[in-house]
């Protein structure tokens, strides 16, 4: 960029890296609101018409990390340092903006068991942290509080007496460890659990253990598999109810992992499961200099 962004300005650019836009660029083949916000803030970009959507989408992901590390920075720090150098890809389902109870969590990574990250930037509120991780525990045994490093000791006070874990996210843009999280079982819930599962999934459950699905009306069936699924035994249905999301798999893990998928945008192609054309139709998009578009 040929000056440092304004907050704001950064704040109106950060909204080019979501789920959102990407979801128009390569499924929907509209790239008008990326080729408007691009144009409003031009002047943040030398020579950008000559720029491939690539380098223009890297120097922002650059400036964000620099001045305005919103939640998209830690979690693609999350999956660029975690997810992809400390597990497999093909062998690990990274779920986020998953619904536990009543609140969200931001990634859940589910392998030989389940690990969920809670993010908290310099930007959050920490006033429903306490809410979310009573939430999470009553699914997930392991649990991280990932946070800015100048923050670390007000989150590790935040967490003592607890199983929760804390890393933080360096000035470097690097994920350090702070404090290991342990497993704890003592709150899973049969019903936040059960909820968690696509019909299909909690009726796989239910036909493996019990050899038949319930045979009721529609209205009737959530219940009567909840009911079922009460009579197993909770750390039993947990791992049950893991397997099962397990399965809920990354498409191309090849294509994402390649030096062609920048990484930045590995969060995003995760997050939205692209296959193998959608992510071809990416590439090709971001190796198209920006006076090039078809719009």
């Amino acid at each position: 960029m040929t000056k440092t962004p304004k907050k704001q300005e950064l704040r109106s650019l950060s909204q080019l890296l979501s789920n959102s836009t990407f979801r128009k660029i390569v499924r929907e083949g509209n790239t008008d609101f990326y080729r408007r916000r691009i144009r409003e803030y031009s002047h943040l970009f030398h020579n950008y018409r000559e720029k491939t959507n690539a380098n223009i989408l890297n120097d922002i992901f650059k400036a964000l990390t620099q001045g305005y590390r919103n939640e998209y920075v830690y979690k693609s720090c999350l999956v660029n340092q975690v997810l992809l150098q400390e597990y497999k890809i093909d062998s690990t389902t990274a779920l986020f903006e998953f619904k536990i109870s009543k609140s969200v969590a931001d990634m859940l990574l589910i392998n030989g068991k389940a690990r969920l990250f809670e993010i908290k930037t310099e930007l959050d509120n920490p006033d429903r942290l306490q809410i979310q991780l009573a939430d999470y525990q009553k699914a997930v045994a392991n649990i991280t509080v990932v946070t800015y490093e100048s923050l670390a000791e007000k989150y590790l006070n935040l967490i003592q007496g607890t199983d929760i874990g804390l890393k933080i996210l360096t000035f470097k843009n690097q994920i350090v460890e702070v404090r290991e999280s342990l497993d704890n079982t003592e709150h899973f819930e049969h019903e936040t659990l059960f909820k968690m599962l696509h019909k299909a999934e909690y009726t796989d459950i239910i036909v493996t253990r019990f050899g038949v699905a319930p045979t009721v009306p529609n209205t009737r069936y959530f219940n009567e598999c909840l009911s079922l699924a009460k009579e197993i035994e909770i750390d039993v249905f947990q791992k049950l109810v893991f397997e099962e999301l397990k399965k809920r798999k990354v498409k191309e893990a090849e294509l994402i992992e390649s030096d062609l998928t920048p990484d930045e945008l590995k969060t995003i192609c995760i997050a939205l499961n692209f296959d193998g054309n959608e992510i071809e139709c990416l590439h090709r998009f971001l190796s198209r200099p920006f006076s090039k578009q078809l719009n």
